[in-house]
């Protein structure tokens, strides 16, 4: 039975893969929008999880607005969705085409150091479509991927990143890849932006405590390659912008445990930043706050508060 499951979960996906190249990019985007605002609507696939998660973080807006806010987030999921999908028709230079680039010279520069780099990037906006360019541009770049459990869809997926030049490797077997990837000067990119479960940290995201990845901080305090945060967001006119900014660390002399937390804090509050002016781009259908702490301290009275839910 599962076995059929996944074969029909992959034919839908294949179609959907096959019909969206027939479309012309604009036409592709319309439909996006519209299957967005319908998951949200009608399915209502994580509407619930999305709607909490944005009434924790902007408590000063209406449920009007919240709604609202979660409507555009479905939409412009979609519509980032289907640009992607549309692209890998073999229409690649379209999605360069279509994509405005800001400070790529911050690639060169490390690429020329020849320090490696660790670039860093978030469920946010287009990010399937902003790491098929850094590969279609000829960046050395490997990235970490989580492996789906249909094992068509798997190779459907890998067969679709791998056409845009994308040197993948599953997150179980990252680790020692990622390092060697950047001690031979070559960039590695990862997404720190979903619950981190028991292994991450705690800090603060949004208004409340998030455990938070340490994968990006671990590799920077090893290697102390730079760290390159980008996104790739929409403007109200509906125009792609694949912004690349650095993000200046100074760890020397600090102990690993406190490194580690400071780079985790430093690269959460960046995208913190970025959710604030574009908070209908960021994926908010994650469970991003799903763990919680076991001991956290109450900021009023600096005690822990150990009855706190797990």
């Amino acid at each position: 039975m599962k076995k059929i499951k996944h074969i029909l979960e992959f034919l839908g996906t294949r179609l959907l893969y096959s019909f969206a190249g027939l479309l012309s990019l604009k036409f592709a985007r319309t439909l996006g929008q519209n299957l967005g605002r319908f998951g949200f609507a009608v399915i209502k696939i994580r509407r619930h999880h999305t709607l909490a998660n944005l009434a924790n973080a902007f408590p000063q807006l209406s449920k009007s607005e919240i709604e609202k806010l979660g409507v555009q987030a479905y939409q412009n999921f979609g519509m980032s969705m289907f640009e992607y999908v549309h692209a890998t028709s073999s229409k690649h230079d379209q999605l360069i085409k279509h994509i405005q680039i800001e400070n790529s010279h911050l690639l060169d520069a490390a690429l020329k150091a020849g320090k490696g780099a660790i670039l860093l990037t978030a469920h946010f906006g287009g990010w399937e479509s902003a790491a098929a360019w850094l590969s279609l541009n000829g960046y050395p770049v490997t990235f970490m991927y989580k492996k789906p459990k249909n094992p068509y869809i798997d190779k459907l997926i890998l067969q679709t990143r791998e056409s845009f030049g994308m040197n993948m490797v599953e997150r179980n077997l990252g680790v020692r890849t990622y390092l060697k990837t950047i001690k031979s000067g070559k960039f590695a990119c990862l997404l720190a932006d979903q619950d981190g479960g028991r292994k991450g940290i705690f800090v603060d995201f949004m208004g409340r405590p998030a455990s938070t990845p340490v994968g990006p901080a671990v590799f920077a305090y090893k290697t102390g390659a730079p760290l390159i945060f980008f996104v790739l967001y929409r403007d109200k006119q509906n125009q792609l912008h694949l912004c690349f900014e650095k993000i200046d660390y100074d760890i020397a002399g600090m102990a690993k445990e406190k490194a580690i937390e400071y780079l985790v804090k430093t690269y959460t509050s960046h995208l913190e930043k970025w959710i604030k002016k574009y908070p209908n781009q960021w994926f908010w259908m994650h469970r991003r706050w799903m763990t919680k702490e076991k001991n956290p301290v109450n900021k009023t009275t600096g005690s822990t508060n150990k009855s706190h839910p797990n």
